[in-house]
């Protein structure tokens, strides 16, 4: 294989594993909330804290991702690290609504700043014509650590004390990014830090103004707003319909989200992306109608193994169209902005979620998750390619 076709370079495997690092380390909150009800705050602001680190991610990544360049992105991923480590460190300090309010805004923007530096130089890393297959890598291992660590978690928590504790576990774990962040070297990677190579508002206007762009960053929006009710809110929904335990829900969906991007990837790279797109997204559609005409634990399980081969192919394929459509220099920033629109999807679909669950109930809030993804079938088609397979020279018009 030639040199510029290879994908498992250090440097690659290198920033993957601080995502994997960084994503260990917000697996561990899916406890969350629990530990809130042991500090002295009302139950009616829990929403809003644990909704805050998503809504700081979704406020700075835009902001900040256009000044990220290969000059200055592995420098500005290190204080990324350390500031997430001593987010971790803080929750411990934090006794009423505005610590903990602030410990989360501050955790969510360090967040932001390593995952929108890390996205910025992972680009450079990734070969032209292996789009599919590294963005499937890269979105699962964002899923692999809520599979391992919820277990293991229960484990640390159950022997050691409680929550406060993982977290510095975490926190020190979280300290072996920074060997992983010396091996990243290479032209993709370094340079200087120069002003010159900062984009330009113009610049970034004319970057985002392409129909591939907007239709693109519309429709991550409109897949992840469908998928967040569902993640949120089935555990209300499985009761209703006699189904205690919705876990296996969960797993049977995260496992095939994982085997689809780790097994499938390479060939989002072989057929069209566009089709695969559009296919998933029909995919989506009938999970969602399925679900909400669901009465039994079989078919509520079976349906979490469907819904996550539609999840698992439409991440990677949405994220490799837009590095496909993309030139060097506005990658970065287009997927970092693609990144925001899979948080504004978790904002907005609890939002209209529970409007819809308060007023219609389950059944209408499935169906409007597919009325979401059946948008996504007809816009897909007007993503403009210029190949019959449908993602080569892909125009950014």
């Amino acid at each position: 294989m030639p040199d510029e076709d290879k994908l498992f370079t250090k440097e690659f495997l290198a920033i993957d594993g601080v995502i994997f690092i960084a994503f260990s380390s917000l697996a561990i909150f899916y406890g969350f909330e629990r530990f809130l009800a042991t500090l002295p705050i009302a139950p009616k602001w829990f929403g809003l804290i644990i909704g805050l680190f998503a809504l700081a991610t979704v406020i700075i990544r835009p902001v900040i991702s256009p000044f990220f360049h290969p000059g200055n992105a592995k420098k500005w991923m290190t204080y990324g690290i350390v500031a997430v480590i001593i987010s971790l460190l803080l929750y411990q300090f934090a006794d009423n609504w505005w610590t903990m309010s602030l410990i989360r805004v501050f955790h969510g923007a360090g967040h932001s700043v390593l995952c929108s530096a890390g996205t910025t130089l992972i680009v450079g890393f990734i070969p032209e014509k292996r789009s599919g297959q590294a963005f499937g890598i890269i979105t699962a291992l964002t899923l692999v650590p809520y599979g391992i660590i919820p277990p293991l978690a229960g484990m640390v928590t159950g022997s050691t004390g409680g929550f406060l504790r993982l977290m510095n576990y975490s926190a020190i774990i979280s300290l072996l990014a920074f060997p992983l962040v010396a091996l990243i070297r290479g032209e993709a990677a370094g340079g200087e830090d120069r002003r010159s190579d900062r984009m330009k508002w113009p610049e970034i206007a004319d970057a985002l103004k392409g129909r591939n762009v907007i239709l693109l960053q519309l429709i991550c929006l409109l897949v992840w707003t469908a998928y967040a009710p569902v993640f949120f809110l089935i555990d209300g929904y499985a009761k209703k319909i006699g189904v205690m335990d919705t876990g296996w829900f969960f797993t049977a969906s995260v496992f095939t989200e994982i085997l689809v991007r780790l097994v499938a990837g390479k060939f989002f790279d072989r057929i069209s992306k566009v089709i695969t797109l559009a296919g998933s997204a029909a995919w989506l559609t009938l999970g969602y109608l399925a679900l909400a005409n669901c009465s039994t634990a079989a078919g509520l399980y079976s349906l979490g193994a469907f819904l996550g081969l539609g999840w698992g192919a439409a991440m990677p394929v949405i994220t490799g169209l837009m590095f496909d459509i993309s030139s060097s220099r506005h990658r970065p920033l287009l997927t970092n902005l693609l990144f925001v629109m899979y948080q504004g999807g978790f904002l907005l679909g609890p939002l209209i979620g529970a409007y819809v669950l308060n007023n219609q109930g389950y059944r209408a809030l499935f169906y409007v998750c597919g009325a979401l993804t059946a948008i996504t079938v007809v816009l897909t088609p007007f993503i403009r390619t210029h190949s019959k397979a449908g993602q080569a020279g892909l125009s950014n018009v």
